[in-house]
Order: structure tokens, then C-alpha cells, then sequence
């Protein structure tokens, strides 16, 4: 797990441009330092995306054929860094157009 310190000073002042938004979020039950990120289908660069976000890729999620068309994408289950939270992540995600 990478953390703070390792991320890009970019990306650690967009992190604390967002800490104070994300202490008001109501998150439900979830893992900690994860998030699941769907991305488009033709996406091929998602390892480098979540590299953006000093994160690492756990598992990729295989869509089944049948829901495949109507999912149109890919889910991913990633690590985030250490001292980055689950809804930072959601609100500095929720703002890249990659996703």
C-alpha cells in the first residue's frame, strides 16, 4: 500500500482540497482505504488511472456475458494510499471524466 507521502504533490493538495467536504459524506458500511470505480468499457489504461491516484488495482471484476451490454463498463475493487480516505477518493474520482 502506497501512502500520503508517496502521492504527487498535485495529488496531495487536491486530497487536502477535499478533506473537509469528505468529513461531511455519510458513507455506508464499506472497506476502508477501498472503493469500487467502474470505468468505461473501452478504457484501456485503468492500471495508469488509479496510478494517478496512488492507487493499486486488487481485483478486477468479471462482468458476466449477459449483463455485459447493459453494465457497459468495468469494475475494479481498488487499494487506496494510506491517508487518503474512501470519500476523498469518491470526490476526486467523481470529478475525472476517465471514470
Amino acid at each position: 500500500m502506497q501512502s500520503l507521502s508517496s502521492m504527487s504533490p498535485s495529488l496531495q493538495s487536491r486530497v487536502k482540497n477535499v478533506t473537509k467536504q469528505a468529513e461531511n459524506l455519510k458513507l455506508n458500511e464499506h472497506a476502508p482505504q477501498e472503493i469500487l470505480v467502474k470505468t468505461d468499457d473501452g478504457f484501456q489504461a485503468s492500471r495508469q488511472l488509479f496510478g494517478d491516484y496512488s492507487s493499486d488495482v486488487i481485483e478486477e471484476f468479471q462482468i458476466p456475458k449477459n449483463m455485459r451490454e447493459d453494465f457497459d463498463g468495468r469494475l475494479f475493487r481498488v487499494q487506496l494510499p494510506e491517508g487518503m480516505t474512501t470519500a476523498e477518493a469518491m470526490l476526486l474520482m467523481k470529478a475525472d471524466e476517465r471514470i
